[in-house]
């Protein structure tokens, strides 16, 4: 149920017109699962559904590919939370990864704005990368993320937040505000939980 259709050149003036869809992803987990036995662990299956389409091109010498597109997933189920519609426009080459003028619209109606970027050196990236986050997000089950991340975090509710990360991972920089409403905490119902933050290496002050 999944088709990879290649188009074009490949040399060192690459030209090659690149479309994948998937009508069943989780056909993709189980070859993923066959190349890495570690996602077979019970505690790292992506639990993977829904449908998903990728357009895009390559372009660039074989040394130095440039890949463009746009990836649209539908549907989408990760680690047992559910998302109606994920779309981000995507950036690969050795310097850069990215994804832009993204958007994750959830189940319940809620939706998360997003772009995203790292620099690389030779695809690889280190501490001393640039990255740059920026993340809205509105009406967002807060389980729905407690789960994506696969880790037990005892918080549910409706959520809210604007984030801002730059600089590095041995030198970030971020600000933001983080909302959560009808929540229950640790088993405790939470009317509404409010926190503004700005954050710097070596500190972070939050109201």
């Amino acid at each position: 149920q999944s088709s990879l259709n290649l188009n074009g050149t490949v040399s060192r003036h690459s030209s090659l017109q690149i479309r994948f869809q998937s009508s069943n992803l989780n056909e993709l987990a189980s070859v993923a699962d066959a190349l890495d036995p570690a996602l077979q662990a019970p505690n790292s299956q992506l639990g993977l559904y829904g449908t998903a389409s990728f357009t895009g091109a390559m372009r660039g010498s074989t040394s130095v590919p440039q890949l463009a597109g746009q990836l649209r997933a539908e549907s989408l189920q990760i680690k047992g939370s559910s998302w109606r519609m994920l779309r981000t426009d995507v950036e690969v080459n050795p310097s850069l990864a990215a994804l832009r003028n993204g958007e994750l619209q959830t189940a319940n109606g809620g939706r998360i704005t997003f772009s995203l970027s790292t620099a690389l050196r030779h695809w690889n990236f280190d501490q001393n990368s640039q990255i740059d986050v920026a993340l809205n997000a509105n009406q967002v089950n807060a389980d729905d993320l407690t789960k994506l991340a696969g880790r037990p975090v005892p918080i549910a509710g409706i959520l809210s937040a604007n984030i801002f990360v730059n600089g590095s991972e041995s030198s970030p920089l971020g600000k933001g505000e983080i909302g959560l409403a009808k929540a229950r905490i640790a088993g405790e119902p939470v009317q509404s939980a409010e926190l503004n933050f700005q954050a710097s290496k070596d500190e972070m002050q939050a109201n």
